[in-house]
């Protein structure tokens, strides 16, 4: 966004490819993890273009996205929105890599997008109804640090997935963001 181009390509930093195996390693290892952000680094991104070849290439798959508020995972048209970052890599790609039978009508619909062929779904939810959206394969709680109420959706999440991704930028050391974030520091 910084740049006159709106659309660049992505080519992965190192940092940002070693996010992409550390998630890779979680899902497979069927555990939780915390990422603390900063602004401009494309960790948002990152975990979309995930869920995105999760979509692509996993039968029976399913992704979760939370945010503190709806409209923060899904506006139509807001390029800021989780599911408006995976629209503009969906649409990107080249024809062959689109499911098949994909109908941007019908498998395209306010937080929830389906795969025809694989049966893969992402998901999204905002606020208190984070989490209760069924089982997921993996779920990407957006700017964690944020929510107003974070119990609520820590308690939907423990019975939704076993692979839980806080993903945020900080604020401040009161909230359970920052205590989980400053648990995973090694003992002195």
């Amino acid at each position: 966004p910084r740049t006159p181009s709106k659309s660049l390509p992505f080519k992965l930093w190192p940092k940002q490819q070693e996010f992409l195996h550390w998630l890779v390693g979680l899902e497979a290892q069927q555990v939780n993890g915390l990422c603390e952000k900063s602004r401009g680094v494309g960790i948002s991104f990152l975990c979309c273009a995930y869920a995105l070849h999760g979509w692509l290439f996993k039968p029976g798959w399913k992704c979760g996205f939370g945010s503190r508020k709806l409209e923060y995972v899904d506006e139509l048209g807001n390029p800021d929105s989780l599911f408006e970052k995976v629209r503009f890599m969906l649409r990107r790609l080249p024809d062959w890599m689109a499911p098949q039978g994909f109908k941007w009508r019908e498998h395209d619909n306010r937080s929830r997008l389906l795969n025809p062929t694989t049966g893969a779904i992402l998901n999204g939810e905002g606020g208190d109804q984070i989490g209760r959206g069924g089982r997921c394969s993996i779920y990407f709680v957006d700017e964690a640090a944020f929510l107003e109420r974070p119990h609520l959706a820590e308690a939907s999440l423990v019975e939704t997935t076993n692979v839980r991704i806080d993903v945020s930028t900080p604020n401040g050391p009161g909230n359970p963001f920052a205590t989980k974030r400053y648990s995973l520091l090694p003992e002195r």
